[in-house]
């Protein structure tokens, strides 16, 4: 699970990249940050969670249920969620 590196939503947005997908194959979100090693703030890894998100240690990346909280905080964040093409 990702470290908590105790900095505010915003400042993390403002700073770093996020990118947020739709795999329509098993119908799941998925968040991403820039790097696999990047801490989320604990504010953040919070409403993740509470928006239904896992994290996926694996493939370093948030997965979530397609659900209402969940595409709203994507949105929120990212600005935008993006189709994932599965090769």
């Amino acid at each position: 699970m990702p470290k908590s590196a105790g900095t505010s939503v915003s400042s993390e947005i403002d700073s770093v990249y996020l990118e947020a997908t739709y795999s329509p194959a098993d119908r799941k979100l998925r968040f991403f940050t820039p790097a696999p090693d990047l801490d989320v703030s604990e504010n953040l890894f919070n409403r993740l969670m509470e928006a239904g998100f896992r994290w996926d240690s694996k493939h370093y990346v948030f997965v979530a249920p397609i659900k209402r909280s969940a595409i709203e905080l994507l949105i929120k964040l990212c600005g935008k969620i993006g189709d994932e093409r599965m090769a």
